[in-house]
């Protein structure tokens, strides 16, 4: 209950826990009380001051790949189950796709081409509505590196994955046994 005065604009504040509201008026004249007015109209407003928060699903952390895409997926919930998110998926520490829209509590996928040979480095950052910002964790993968060399006078080919700074695992590809 607040006092106000006519032709004065009345503020107040309420500390409230994070929820969902609906807000209404009534004006009451204490002289007359023939003048009383009621807002027909309610508003729903929200408090939240929670992140969301982010589940990486693929790829699996320190995952090998050898072909020239990668699937990105992870699960993004927000504090009002239902509400969407605003995510961008960073590789490398650059946002590679911004904007993806993201249903809370379901799982959203990104494909990506392009990547160079060795290791890289992956996570998710998502925005709820209230704007209370959330970062995944950081994941790594590695993408294979292709390579040909001779043996006895015939070229074979190859891949090897860069899994550490000095760590190479070898792949032959050839049909033939060294």
């Amino acid at each position: 209950n607040t006092t106000a005065q006519i032709g004065v604009e009345t503020n107040f504040s309420l500390a409230l826990p994070n929820g969902t509201y609906l807000w209404n008026v009534f004006c009451n004249d204490t002289i007359n009380a023939s003048n009383a007015a009621f807002n027909s109209t309610n508003i729903t407003f929200f408090i939240n001051s929670i992140p969301p928060t982010i589940t990486l699903n693929a790829p699996p952390n320190g995952k090998n790949i050898s072909g020239g895409l990668v699937l990105f997926n992870w699960t993004a919930i927000d504090t009002f189950s239902g509400r969407n998110l605003n995510c961008n998926l960073s590789i490398d520490s650059v946002v590679n796709v911004s904007n993806v829209f993201s249903q809370s509590n379901v799982s959203a996928n990104v494909t990506v081409i392009g990547f160079t040979g060795g290791p890289h480095f992956w996570n998710v950052t998502c925005v709820d509505n209230a704007t209370n910002v959330a970062n995944s964790e950081t994941r790594t993968f590695s993408v294979a590196r292709n390579f040909t060399y001779l043996v006895n006078g015939t070229n074979v080919t190859g891949f090897f994955y860069v899994t550490g700074i000095f760590n190479k695992t070898f792949f032959n590809q050839s049909a033939d046994s060294l």
